[in-house]
């Protein structure tokens, strides 16, 4: 037996081979019972391909867990995850459709936490993650077309003013919004506590725009701080950054005037000589007045695209992140610290001082270049999962695709060579059999044109069950065959019925029939793509 099991395990030539020399006496037959029997009948199980996992199994299979966790990993690449909660729901569903054997909670219609919990552990590609928010209209923004105008207008301006060896003369300008407030990061509590609370300046606080710049060899303009206001306080500027300058608008926010004396404070700290200033196209950034201003100062400005300054901008992809975060770690000791104050405008400076400090070094500024492609110039810089607009949706161009193969299965299926004959009465004449095959072609005829409107599932009705005359226009020929040489069609009919309707079939009814749902497409038709809406013309 134990011989038996090893030349399951090896090929047929090392078998035989083996089997011949203990014949011949060469190799005892203790070299092979030195192997334990278990481990002979591991192999020969697994070599089977039957081989399962010690303790309980899992629902789902070994592929179906795979196809899961793919369209998963698919969904997530395009906006659209799916949380825990879900994919547990989805997992019954799925079971349900497989008919699978399983002992999830069809009360609640989900699969338990702990298969749950257990499926991650047989994935490892997969893991849970908090999303960044991002808006329909950055996902739509996002397009290489876009993107490659952008580094094309970009790469002119920088070569024909002659500086691709000058990253000090490359700057990046943008404003974010600091609140005059604290946000609690996370802290130490009581297991199982309902109410966690940390103490915050006020519920909501009032917002203080900064305007930051910094160029590719990682220099940074002083910034340029905006108050909600009408009467500019000398104290606003207590423990500000050296070289900060404030200013007041009704709401705090960045107009145009505004950025006119931000211009201005920027002319007074940049490098000499012509410079590219890169920005996004906000209303306050682009008039007639900033473009005239910044032609006298020698600036060339060159427009980000709409909605991508998340990947293409330089201060958004490396500086506004950690200097938040700093902020908001100082403001947060600092109100521990002042229990009975609240963050005022006086106070800001000094927090935001100690933020602007750590987060404005060399490193962050010229990584911020580098990862957007802008310095050293590289229009591959941008990986291909940040072009979300350009990924369609697979329920898109499967719907496509079925549009595609209704329209050929409009078309009227053609007989080889006879016309069709009336089945209700065998022995008619040919005379009635050349009416009906003119009275048919008619209807072909018409069927035809209304193939080229892309109209699926028409029915056309006879006025007469016995004649079967169809309501169309008649088909001016010469004769008869040059009728039938054009169109040929084919009348489906009973014995015993006339044929009442014509119904034109679509490609989905025959697949339905013909091949059945594999485990991809029901994964696929329980977490489809969402479907991505027309854009008005």
């Amino acid at each position: 037996m134990r011989v038996k099991l090893a030349a399951q395990v090896l090929s047929h030539s090392v078998a035989a081979g083996i089997f011949s020399k203990i014949a011949k006496g060469d190799m005892p037959t203790g070299a092979v019972a030195t192997v334990p029997f278990t481990s002979l009948q591991r192999r020969v199980t697994s070599s089977r391909g039957i081989i399962k996992r010690r303790g309980g199994q899992p629902a789902l299979d070994e592929n179906a867990e795979k196809k899961l966790a793919d369209r998963l990993l698919h969904l997530a690449s395009r906006g659209f995850g799916i949380t825990p909660k879900a994919v547990r729901k989805y997992a019954f569903e799925f079971a349900e459709r497989q008919n699978m054997e399983h002992k999830f909670d069809r009360n609640a219609g989900m699969a338990g936490q702990d298969w749950f919990h257990r499926f991650m552990q047989r994935n490892k590609k997969l893991t849970i993650r908090k999303p960044e928010g991002l808006s329909r209209a950055r996902i739509d923004g996002m397009k290489k077309e876009k993107v490659t105008e952008f580094f094309n207008t970009l790469k002119t301006v920088v070569d024909i003013n002659n500086l691709r060896r000058r990253p000090e003369c490359v700057y990046n300008v943008d404003e974010t919004g600091m609140p005059l407030s604290n946000r609690p990061p996370n802290i130490i509590a009581q297991k199982g506590a309902k109410d966690v609370v940390s103490m915050t300046s006020v519920e909501r606080g009032e917002n203080v725009t900064v305007l930051a710049c910094m160029n590719a060899a990682g220099q940074y303009i002083p910034p340029f701080v905006l108050f909600k206001g009408v009467r500019k306080r000398d104290d606003f500027l207590l423990g500000m950054p050296p070289g900060t300058e404030v200013a007041m608008t009704e709401k705090g926010w960045v107009t145009e005037e505004a950025f006119k004396l931000w211009l201005q404070h920027f002319n007074r700290y940049r490098t000499p000589g012509k410079v590219v200033l890169i920005l996004d196209g906000h209303a306050s950034h682009t008039s007639y007045s900033v473009v005239d201003l910044c032609d006298s100062f020698e600036i060339e400005l060159v427009l980000l695209p709409p909605h991508t300054s998340h990947a293409l901008q330089p201060l958004d992809v490396s500086f506004f992140k950690p200097l938040k975060t700093y902020y908001h770690q100082k403001a947060t000791s600092w109100q521990h610290s002042h229990p009975n104050q609240g963050i005022t405008k006086v106070a800001f400076g000094a927090l935001f001082q100690q933020a602007w400090n750590q987060a404005a070094t060399v490193g962050n500024a010229t990584k911020g270049f580098e990862k957007t492609g802008i310095f050293p110039l590289n229009a591959n810089a941008i990986p291909d999962h940040k072009f979300i607009g350009d990924q369609e949706s697979d329920i898109v161009e499967s719907q496509v695709q079925s549009s595609s193969s209704q329209q050929m299965q409009l078309q009227v299926q053609a007989t080889n060579t006879q016309p069709v004959a009336d089945t209700v009465s065998s022995a008619s004449s040919r005379q009635s059999d050349k009416a009906h095959s003119s009275t048919c072609a008619d209807e072909a005829f018409f069927m035809k044109k209304m193939k080229n409107k892309a109209t699926s599932g028409i029915k056309i009705k006879s006025s007469s069950a016995k004649q079967r005359e169809c309501r169309v226009p008649q088909v001016q020929s010469s004769s008869e065959e040059q009728v039938q040489s054009k169109i040929k069609v084919k009348v489906q009919a009973t014995n015993t019925k006339p044929l009442d309707n014509i119904v034109l079939s679509t490609s989905s009814q025959h697949s339905d029939k013909a091949q059945p749902s594999t485990c991809a497409d029901i994964i696929k038709e329980i977490l489809p793509s969402p479907l991505k809406s027309p854009i008005a013309s």
